[in-house]
């Protein structure tokens, strides 16, 4: 078994911490609780609910945008991490890649088309900006590991087989894509963009379960956050997944509306969702409970030994 460790303790300080009364658990939670990262996420999600509030319409819509603001600061925190620490240890560039692939694509069919934005005011710009964002930050890091950081990359251990996983969203993209933008290629690009998603953190898992010693507590947040991402985006398709398919136009009583007949793809988008949330529920299961009772050793299925402190 692997272990590991943000932050982590041995043996018998260990065993010390389990012994100790649940009040003062709870103190050293707190304390670990004020760390730089999570006064940054606390100051992140305050503005952003106030953001949603004053720049929003209050559609259902602007889950979409919200979840895009959430990932921007995910990649945000990995941005930090890697230009504090002028490292890459213990980050997968297979998955930045597909992140590098995921954010064009996205943008490619929400920068000029309307059929995937929110339908309230932050799909006029903000939902795009967030995005664009993101990608810029996707690139640096690329870049940054190729060069100034290339001799604290993980090369032997990033070895996830990214590319089958990258050509199979492709080719599903192209037969399942709904039709909301009615035009091939941008139907496609956003389809394949919400494919990729669902697996994009699998090698930034992978690696992580591979890693014999200390993990960066930044680099776990990271995965927390994209998982949290997620999450509000399946409540989005949970419901929504019904609008994704062929419009028409017909003819009512007060006038012509729009009727959208679901297609495959909607079905296939929906799907894609609960399989990428699902492909992270022992992570988040693990950093939860770590999060709660500090050094706790935590096995998952997948033969992950967590030894978490935060």
């Amino acid at each position: 078994m692997h272990t590991l460790e943000m932050g982590g303790m041995h043996g018998e300080v260990l065993n010390k911490d389990l012994k100790k009364p649940s009040g003062q658990n709870m103190e050293k939670m707190v304390e670990k609780m004020l760390t730089v990262e999570n006064r940054a996420l606390f100051v992140f999600v305050n503005m952003m609910l106030l953001g949603y509030k004053f720049f929003s319409d209050g559609k259902f819509s602007g889950l979409l945008s919200l979840a895009a603001f959430f990932q921007t600061f995910a990649f945000g925190l990995l941005l930090y991490k890697v230009e504090s620490q002028r490292s890459v240890e213990g980050l997968s560039m297979r998955t930045l890649q597909i992140y590098g692939l995921i954010f064009p694509c996205r943008l490619m069919s929400t920068a000029f088309f309307n059929g995937y934005v929110p339908a309230d005011s932050t799909g006029d710009y903000m939902y795009q900006i967030s995005d664009a964002i993101s990608m810029c930050i996707v690139i640096w890091l690329i870049v940054r590991s190729k060069k100034a950081f290339r001799s604290t990359y993980d090369w032997e251990v990033d070895t996830f087989m990214h590319l089958p996983v990258v050509a199979a969203c492709a080719i599903l993209a192209a037969f399942l894509k709904p039709s909301n933008n009615e035009l091939f290629i941008a139907d496609m690009s956003w389809t394949m963009a919400m494919f990729l998603e669902a697996f994009a953190m699998l090698p930034q898992i992978f690696l992580m379960s591979k890693l014999g010693q200390r993990v960066e507590a930044m680099s776990c947040h990271f995965v927390f956050c994209q998982a949290i991402t997620r999450l509000v985006v399946l409540l989005f398709w949970a419901k929504s997944y019904r609008l994704l398919g062929v419009r028409r136009i017909a003819q009512g009583e007060n006038g012509p509306y729009v009727v959208v007949t679901t297609t495959a793809g909607g079905y296939a988008v929906l799907v894609s969702t609960i399989i990428g949330m699902l492909l992270f529920s022992d992570y988040i299961f693990v950093y939860l409970k770590s999060l709660w009772s500090g050094r706790h050793a935590l096995r998952l299925p997948t033969h992950l030994d967590m030894n978490v402190s935060i």
